[in-house]
């Protein structure tokens, strides 16, 4: 069993301003009840309603909630990854703020990690959208090794411990992903079925072309390698197909080549790109402890007036 006082919960906000109030106190009063307490850290990601208002006044009302609002959007894993770099607790929590996943369900998660998981993840049937969409999904998670039972989804809403956690701070990767740096660092991920309720406010911005742009950005930054070999097996076909280009096999070759170290050089400026785009500059208020300058940023402490 997880101690009490153990748990950080870092809750990533965007367009979720009406629910952001009820998921602390769901979540909390969840907790309280079972004999857990935590602190939260709310990381508002520039989010264009008014949750920063909302966890402003929060922050005045609860002594164990502290929050942290980007000057520009960088992203849910950018806002996730400052927010665990925020936490010294040996627990620490991810939970999105729209009130999708149960917040009572944190302690479910506790529960499990405390029977000595480092990874513990809620997971939900994947029957949402068209075959084709659900196919595209399981074969993506497959090529970065996220492996899942198939019809299942791994959801972000997770526990994880402290030896997980210097992991994940510790690859910088973790800026564009949350749940692969862990897959990719070996850890085993627990998953337990959890219930998804109904978006209470705002809407997901994880259209058909940002989730497509996702898989891109992440089978290069995770799948770097496979990416270049399917390319250059690709083009050696091609080379070697009669009439290609009008050339002979030589000079297919010499293309083959030369796009190959064209693609490398382009994969690794794209990757370096993702692994570095995090907010700057941000401001926290409320119940944090100092940055352990995990995030790379230099936070300015501001007081709510």
């Amino acid at each position: 069993m997880v101690r009490p006082s153990q748990l950080t919960v870092v809750v990533a906000v965007y367009r979720c301003a009406a629910s952001l109030e009820e998921l602390y106190r769901r979540g909390n009063a969840a907790l309280q009840a079972a004999g857990h307490s935590a602190e939260w850290v709310f990381v508002d990601d520039a989010s264009p309603d008014d949750a920063w208002c909302v966890l402003q006044s929060l922050c005045r009302t609860a002594k164990n909630v502290g929050a942290i609002r980007f000057e520009r959007n960088a992203g849910q894993h950018a806002a996730i990854r400052a927010g665990i770099a925020m936490a010294t607790t040996p627990w620490t929590a991810v939970i999105d703020g729209d009130l999708e996943d149960r917040p009572e369900f944190l302690v479910d998660l506790l529960d499990e990690a405390g029977r000595g998981h480092d990874v513990v993840c809620a997971a939900t049937p994947s029957q949402s959208g068209s075959p084709v969409r659900r196919m595209g999904s399981f074969a993506y998670r497959r090529l970065v090794g996220l492996a899942e039972p198939r019809g299942w989804k791994t959801r972000v809403f997770s526990v994880i411990s402290r030896r997980a956690r210097d992991a994940y701070l510790a690859d910088r990767r973790s800026i564009s992903s949350y749940l692969l740096v862990f897959a990719a660092a070996g850890f085993d991920l627990i998953r337990l079925p959890s219930p998804v309720e109904k978006r209470k406010s705002g809407r997901s911005s994880y259209g058909l072309l940002r989730l497509a742009g996702t898989a891109a950005r992440n089978l290069i930054l995770f799948r770097r390698r496979l990416m270049l070999g399917i390319l250059g097996a690709v083009l050696l076909i091609l080379a070697a197909a009669p009439g290609f280009a009008g050339s002979s096999l030589p000079s297919g070759l010499l293309l083959v080549m030369i796009v190959w170290i064209v693609a490398t050089c382009v994969f690794t400026i794209w990757a370096g790109r993702w692994t570095r785009r995090e907010a700057r500059s941000f401001v926290q208020i409320g119940y944090l402890t100092p940055s352990r300058g995990q995030t790379g940023v230099q936070p300015t402490p501001r007081i709510p007036s």
